[in-house]
Parts: structure tokens; C-alpha cells; sequence
């Protein structure tokens, strides 16, 4: 008997993110982070946003609205970054506290007035976190220093969601933290790298009009 070639065009398989990698500093494209802050500018307009992972800021550079907007964004990467910041932290996130994150967190502010935009690493380049799905440990780490109900943009691997098994600690971790509003299906070819990555943009805390969006033409 000749067994068929399954269609691994979406499977998990072939979305292995140990084995079809998108490196840690792939940028988030210009047209995809002008569609997420039209979106959550419908319901939100926040005081301060903190990037998280900015590199050259290109998620967080829709909200620079005014002349002096930098002032707004505070960005956190390992890495100097070109762009201007109202704050600026060299660090690695998964070991940030609260107190790294004075003007994020400064002000009379509501949580509903900031706004917290990431586009993790999906893989562990440097081996400190083993086979842990780096996205997983970013989204955790953000609900434990800012809890679970300010307004957030997140890029993730489609293994997050939805390579889950009944007794999951990750599906339960989920099911009871995380208030996902809004999911923005992305194209696998959509990163500038070449690499061919099933991924999502979660939107947690912010009402939008379409539960499952698409991107544009």
C-alpha cells in the first residue's frame, strides 16, 4: 500500500519554528503596522506606548503623531536603536522589572490610556531559553509586569494558539489571562527576511470591529 503525501502547505509540521526560523530582528512591515494602529486607533489613543523589542520602531511609529510623538514611546531592546525615544532601555525584556519602566508606567493614567505593541522573537537565537516558544515567555512576562488589562499588540507564531493538547498549562495559561479581542491573519510571505512563517497579530484588550482580520491589497 502507498501511503498519500499529506498537504503540509498549513500544517504545524511545516510551521516548526525551531526548523523555518524568523530571525529576532526581522522588522515589522510598514504596511502591517499602519493597518494595526488604524485599527486600534478606533477605540484607543493612548499617552504612552511601550515597544517592546523596538529595533527601528516601525510598530510604534504610527502613534508619533505630533511633532515632539517620540516622546510618547518608550522602546526596550537589546540592542541601540537609531530611532528617538521618550525612553529608551537596553535590555533583555525577560529580565526587566516594573522599575524599568518609569515613564511607561508614570503619570494619573488608566490602563486603558497606554498601549503596549511587541513583535517578539519567535525562536531563542542565542540558546538561554532552550525549546521554550520565546513569544510564549514574552506574552507571560508583559501580563506579569503590567497585568492583564492594558490594551496590546502582539505578533506570534500560529503554534501559540493553536498547537495546544487538553491538559495544556499554556491553553489554561491562556484561557484565563489573556483577553483576546482581535486576530489579524498575516500572508506566510509577508516578512521582508523571505522566510516562510504562519503567524498572527493578537489584539488583546482593544475593541475592534472584526474578530478575524486581513490585511488590505
Amino acid at each position: 500500500m502507498v501511503k498519500k503525501k499529506k498537504n503540509n502547505a498549513t500544517s504545524v509540521v511545516r510551521n516548526n519554528y525551531q526548523e523555518n526560523r524568523k530571525p529576532s530582528t526581522v522588522q515589522t512591515p510598514v504596511k502591517v503596522a499602519e493597518f494595526i494602529a488604524d485599527r486600534v486607533k478606533e477605540n484607543v489613543w493612548p499617552a504612552q506606548v511601550l515597544d517592546i523589542g523596538c529595533h527601528e520602531g516601525r510598530l510604534s511609529d504610527p502613534y508619533r503623531c505630533e511633532e515632539d510623538g517620540e516622546s510618547l514611546v518608550t522602546g526596550i531592546d537589546l540592542e541601540p536603536s537609531k530611532k528617538s525615544y521618550g525612553e529608551f532601555i537596553i535590555k533583555d525584556f525577560l529580565c526587566s522589572t516594573m522599575l524599568d519602566f518609569r515613564t511607561f508606567l508614570g503619570g494619573d493614567l488608566r490602563d486603558t490610556d497606554r498601549l503596549i505593541v511587541c513583535n517578539p522573537p519567535f525562536n531563542d537565537e542565542t540558546g538561554a531559553y532552550g525549546r521554550k516558544l520565546l513569544p510564549e515567555l514574552f506574552l507571560r512576562h508583559i501580563i506579569k509586569l503590567f497585568g492583564p488589562n492594558v490594551p496590546t499588540v502582539f505578533f506570534t507564531p500560529m503554534g501559540l494558539l493553536k498547537n495546544q493538547r487538553v491538559k495544556s498549562d499554556r491553553w489554561r495559561w491562556l484561557r484565563d489571562n489573556v483577553n483576546i479581542t482581535g486576530s489579524l491573519q498575516l500572508p506566510i510571505n509577508i516578512w521582508e527576511t523571505g522566510q516562510l512563517v504562519h503567524s498572527e497579530v493578537l489584539f488583546i484588550n482593544i475593541p475592534v470591529k472584526k474578530p478575524i482580520m486581513f490585511l488590505e491589497d
